[in-house]
């Protein structure tokens, strides 16, 4: 047991310091933006959840029950923030100390603490948006158990894991209320998401959405891959 400790934590530290020797340190975004317009996007709150679920229910999501709890906690998205406040260092540092283990909770932990909830807003209108946005919780699963399946060594299924986590995000849902829709709502959304994740070194941020009048145009950003539902 002391030396799969020794080896999970000898791979933590490699692994950080590769993924950490590779990222710009530029000046992180705030979660927390307003534009001349007026419109803000900041983080989901506790009182933000019906509306939250509204919105991502717009682009046919449904927000589920365990990032539900951990937007009304408060700890969705933890992770992030420490990183966008404190830098790639502060993230890294964050992730490390909590991927203490390979165990399934582990890991459901670490993703909540790296999922994206955003509400948009302004003064007259209320909330007008939402976004959601995490790594790819299913495929990074998936890889692990085919790894685990062929008997990979715990450092390599360490090394995957924590590649596809801290390098790739997917755009969940993006959802604008209709009297909302074409004021660069949507957009705001998406470039709130991709700065976030950007900003902390991910290379790759993509989305699958369903087919919507306009959303070519929306998914025209710096950074964002797009791929069709």
């Amino acid at each position: 047991m002391s030396s799969k400790r020794t080896t999970l934590s000898r791979t933590r530290a490699s692994m950080a310091a590769r993924l950490a020797s590779t990222v710009e340190r530029p000046n992180v975004p705030a979660f927390e933006r307003s534009d001349p317009t007026g419109l803000r996007i900041r983080t989901a709150r506790a009182s933000d959840l019906s509306q939250l679920r509204e919105l991502c229910a717009l682009a046919e999501v449904q927000v589920e029950t365990a990032i539900a709890r951990a937007v009304t906690a408060g700890y969705a998205g933890q992770a992030l923030e420490t990183g966008l406040a404190g830098g790639t260092d502060a993230f890294f540092n964050d992730i490390m100390a909590r991927f203490t283990s390979m165990s399934v909770p582990t890991l459901k932990d670490l993703f909540l603490r790296l999922t994206l909830a955003l509400v948009a807003e302004t003064d007259g209108a209320g909330t007008v948006g939402a976004a959601l946005a995490f790594p790819p919780v299913g495929t990074i699963m998936h890889q692990l158990k085919q790894l685990q399946a062929l008997g990979a060594p715990e450092p390599t299924q360490i090394e995957l894991t924590l590649a596809g986590t801290l390098r790739v995000s997917r755009i969940k849902a993006v959802g604008v209320r209709e009297n909302a829709r074409r004021s660069g709502v949507g957009a705001a959304l998406v470039d709130a998401c991709t700065s976030a994740f950007g900003g902390l070194g991910y290379p790759i941020v993509y989305g699958i959405m369903p087919p919507t009048p306009g959303l070519e145009k929306l998914l025209q950003r710096p950074r964002l891959h797009h791929l069709a539902a």
